[in-house]
Protein backbone atom coordinates (compact mmCIF):
# COMPACT_ATOMS: atom_id res chain seq x y z
CA UNK A 1 0.00 0.00 0.00
CA UNK A 2 1.43 3.38 -1.03
CA UNK A 3 1.24 6.24 1.46
CA UNK A 4 3.08 9.49 1.82
CA UNK A 5 2.87 12.30 4.28
CA UNK A 6 3.79 15.85 3.43
CA UNK A 7 3.38 19.16 5.17
CA UNK A 8 2.79 22.53 3.53
CA UNK A 9 2.50 25.43 5.94
CA UNK A 10 0.12 24.22 8.65
CA UNK A 11 -1.86 21.98 6.28
CA UNK A 12 -1.20 18.31 5.79
CA UNK A 13 -1.96 16.13 2.80
CA UNK A 14 -2.13 12.37 3.12
CA UNK A 15 -2.33 10.34 -0.06
CA UNK A 16 -4.02 6.97 -0.12
CA UNK A 17 -3.79 4.80 -3.21
CA UNK A 18 -7.02 3.81 -4.91
CA UNK A 19 -6.72 0.29 -3.54
CA UNK A 20 -6.20 1.65 -0.04
CA UNK A 21 -9.32 3.78 0.16
CA UNK A 22 -11.53 1.44 2.15
CA UNK A 23 -13.36 2.87 5.16
CA UNK A 24 -11.10 0.89 7.50
CA UNK A 25 -7.94 2.24 5.88
CA UNK A 26 -9.16 5.83 6.00
CA UNK A 27 -10.28 5.36 9.60
CA UNK A 28 -6.92 3.97 10.70
CA UNK A 29 -4.89 6.53 8.73
CA UNK A 30 -6.91 9.64 9.55
CA UNK A 31 -8.96 8.88 12.67
CA UNK A 32 -12.71 8.92 13.36
CA UNK A 33 -15.16 11.45 11.92
CA UNK A 34 -15.46 14.56 14.10
CA UNK A 35 -17.59 16.71 11.75
CA UNK A 36 -19.44 16.23 8.48
CA UNK A 37 -20.97 18.64 5.97
CA UNK A 38 -22.53 17.51 2.71
CA UNK A 39 -19.71 15.88 0.67
CA UNK A 40 -16.98 16.38 3.32
CA UNK A 41 -15.92 14.96 6.64
CA UNK A 42 -13.31 16.07 9.14
CA UNK A 43 -11.35 13.33 10.85
CA UNK A 44 -9.43 13.87 14.08
CA UNK A 45 -6.55 11.84 15.39
CA UNK A 46 -4.03 12.36 18.16
CA UNK A 47 -0.43 12.53 16.97
CA UNK A 48 1.35 9.63 18.64
CA UNK A 49 4.59 11.56 19.03
CA UNK A 50 3.39 15.03 20.06
CA UNK A 51 -0.10 14.30 21.43
CA UNK A 52 -1.40 17.18 19.31
CA UNK A 53 -4.78 16.71 17.66
CA UNK A 54 -4.49 16.52 13.87
CA UNK A 55 -7.51 17.32 11.72
CA UNK A 56 -7.82 16.13 8.15
CA UNK A 57 -10.80 17.13 6.02
CA UNK A 58 -11.50 14.67 3.20
CA UNK A 59 -14.03 14.40 0.43
CA UNK A 60 -16.17 11.42 1.50
CA UNK A 61 -16.17 9.73 -1.89
CA UNK A 62 -12.48 10.42 -2.58
CA UNK A 63 -10.25 10.55 0.55
CA UNK A 64 -7.30 11.63 -1.59
CA UNK A 65 -9.05 15.00 -2.09
CA UNK A 66 -8.42 16.98 1.07
CA UNK A 67 -8.60 20.52 2.38
CA UNK A 68 -6.90 22.56 5.03
CA UNK A 69 -7.76 26.01 6.34
CA UNK A 70 -6.41 27.72 3.25
CA UNK A 71 -5.60 25.06 0.63
CA UNK A 72 -7.40 22.35 -1.32
CA UNK A 73 -5.40 19.28 -2.37
CA UNK A 74 -6.64 17.29 -5.37
CA UNK A 75 -4.74 14.11 -6.15
CA UNK A 76 -4.65 13.12 -9.81
CA UNK A 77 -6.19 9.74 -10.60
CA UNK A 78 -3.04 8.78 -12.49
CA UNK A 79 0.63 8.64 -11.62
CA UNK A 80 3.27 10.48 -13.58
CA UNK A 81 5.24 13.68 -13.54
CA UNK A 82 2.71 16.50 -13.63
CA UNK A 83 3.36 19.20 -16.25
CA UNK A 84 0.35 21.49 -15.74
CA UNK A 85 -3.34 21.51 -14.89
CA UNK A 86 -6.49 23.40 -15.75
CA UNK A 87 -9.28 23.98 -13.29
CA UNK A 88 -12.90 25.09 -13.55
CA UNK A 89 -15.37 25.87 -10.76
CA UNK A 90 -19.07 25.23 -11.32
CA UNK A 91 -20.02 26.60 -14.76
CA UNK A 92 -17.60 29.52 -14.60
CA UNK A 93 -14.92 29.94 -17.28
CA UNK A 94 -11.80 27.78 -17.01
CA UNK A 95 -9.01 29.39 -14.98
CA UNK A 96 -5.59 30.16 -16.44
CA UNK A 97 -3.27 27.20 -16.94
CA UNK A 98 -1.56 26.28 -13.66
CA UNK A 99 2.11 25.32 -13.56
CA UNK A 100 2.76 23.04 -10.60
CA UNK A 101 5.42 23.48 -7.93
CA UNK A 102 7.93 20.66 -7.38
CA UNK A 103 5.75 19.21 -4.60
CA UNK A 104 2.78 19.04 -6.97
CA UNK A 105 4.80 17.65 -9.89
CA UNK A 106 6.37 14.78 -7.98
CA UNK A 107 3.16 13.71 -6.24
CA UNK A 108 0.68 14.41 -9.07
CA UNK A 109 -1.38 16.65 -6.84
CA UNK A 110 -2.86 20.10 -7.43
CA UNK A 111 -2.62 22.49 -4.48
CA UNK A 112 -5.41 25.03 -4.87
CA UNK A 113 -4.63 28.15 -2.83
CA UNK A 114 -4.95 31.93 -2.70
CA UNK A 115 -7.53 33.35 -5.16
CA UNK A 116 -8.39 29.91 -6.56
CA UNK A 117 -9.09 28.61 -3.06
CA UNK A 118 -11.44 31.56 -2.48
CA UNK A 119 -13.30 30.61 -5.66
CA UNK A 120 -13.48 26.98 -4.50
CA UNK A 121 -15.12 28.07 -1.23
CA UNK A 122 -18.14 29.39 -3.11
CA UNK A 123 -18.32 26.49 -5.58
CA UNK A 124 -20.10 23.14 -5.43
CA UNK A 125 -18.24 21.52 -8.31
CA UNK A 126 -14.65 21.49 -9.49
CA UNK A 127 -13.39 20.05 -12.74
CA UNK A 128 -9.66 19.60 -13.16
CA UNK A 129 -7.61 18.26 -16.04
CA UNK A 130 -4.07 17.13 -15.26
CA UNK A 131 -1.47 17.20 -18.04
CA UNK A 132 1.66 15.05 -17.77
CA UNK A 133 5.07 15.25 -19.42
CA UNK A 134 4.24 11.99 -21.17
CA UNK A 135 1.59 13.94 -23.18
CA UNK A 136 -1.27 12.07 -21.61
CA UNK A 137 -3.84 13.65 -19.31
CA UNK A 138 -6.41 12.70 -16.68
CA UNK A 139 -9.65 14.38 -15.63
CA UNK A 140 -11.57 14.65 -12.37
CA UNK A 141 -15.07 16.03 -11.88
CA UNK A 142 -15.74 16.47 -8.16
CA UNK A 143 -18.72 17.53 -6.06
CA UNK A 144 -17.15 19.76 -3.37
CA UNK A 145 -20.41 20.99 -1.82
CA UNK A 146 -19.90 21.79 1.87
CA UNK A 147 -16.29 22.96 1.53
CA UNK A 148 -16.94 26.34 3.18
CA UNK A 149 -18.56 24.70 6.24
CA UNK A 150 -15.62 22.33 6.63
CA UNK A 151 -13.03 25.11 6.31
CA UNK A 152 -14.89 27.14 8.95
CA UNK A 153 -14.91 24.10 11.23
CA UNK A 154 -11.16 23.64 10.74
CA UNK A 155 -10.50 27.32 11.51
CA UNK A 156 -12.55 27.20 14.71
CA UNK A 157 -11.78 23.71 16.04
CA UNK A 158 -8.42 22.52 14.79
Amino acid sequence: MYKFFASLAASSFISLSASAQSVDTVESALGPVAFSSKQWEVRKQKNRMTDEINCTAVLKEYPNVQTGKDKLFIQANSNGLLNSYEIRFDDRPVERLQLPLDFEKKRSVAVIKDDLFEKALSATRVRIEFHYYSTRSSFRDLNIDGLLDVVNYLKNNC
